[in-house]
């Protein structure tokens, strides 16, 4: 509420800043507003709400956000067949001849192995954990690394950062007509949405980027089928 000055002749308030009354154009007297009057009376003062939403948006906020981000996921426990390496490996083989041969093929990758062929993978990469959780026409994939920060100098009397910190990446995805497609993705705690989607999708691309250059099988893919244990998958089209 703006402040007022009232006229002790007419009773008419008059804007503050106005020497003379608007109504009867008797002086006013200026002292008549005190000093509680005009802290009762003060307009909303909106400088420290919005210092404070400044504090929230550009400091707090980030740091949430990290916060969530250096948080990493509890690792689930699942089924791993340490054959499961050698057992991947052969079928991969076996779908590659059929494809060079144009022969249409089906085959069947089992929960376990695919956690064997992946834990062997984890430790080819630097990584602590990599593993998949089959779901009914899904998948989540997860993986737990040792990050490090990079140095701020290349000096070499510089003490290099010692520092790891455990970072986890997940990510939901499916096959939609033979194509994977992400459903969803988190860096630990946070959700990855729109376009921050990218940061796990070229994560765990770098662990399989060899599979993914793997043009000739990946274009045969024909249907892909996720049951709770395995994911069937059919070459050829």
């Amino acid at each position: 509420m703006a402040i007022k000055i009232p006229c002790a002749h007419c009773g008419f308030s008059n804007d503050l800043g106005r020497v003379f009354c608007t109504r009867c154009g008797v002086k006013l007297d200026l002292k008549r507003t005190s000093q509680a009057d005009l802290e009762k009376r003060r307009e909303i003062e909106f400088g420290p709400i919005l210092s404070r939403l400044a504090v929230f948006l550009f400091i707090v906020v980030p740091l949430v956000l990290v916060g969530l981000a250096l948080w990493p996921a509890k690792p689930v426990a699942l089924p791993v067949d340490p054959a499961g390496a050698q057992q991947v490996m052969m079928k991969t083989r076996a779908i590659k001849q059929a494809v060079s041969a144009r022969q249409r093929v089906g085959v069947d990758f089992m929960e376990p192995e695919i956690n064997g062929f992946l834990a062997s993978r984890a430790t080819l990469r630097g990584v602590k954990i990599l593993n998949v959780d089959l779901q009914q026409d899904r998948f989540t994939l997860m993986s737990t690394l040792a990050w490090r920060p990079p140095d701020a100098t290349n000096i070499a009397w510089v003490v290099k950062n010692k520092v790891a910190l455990p970072v986890s990446f997940s990510m939901i995805a499916t096959f939609r007509n033979g194509q994977f497609v992400v459903k969803s993705a988190r860096m630990g705690h946070l959700p990855l949405m729109g376009p921050t989607q990218a940061i796990a999708k070229k994560y765990f691309s770098g662990l399989f980027n060899d599979v993914i250059a793997e043009k000739q099988i990946v274009d045969a893919v024909a249907e892909a089928v996720i049951r709770q244990d395995r994911i069937s998958l059919k070459f050829g089209r």
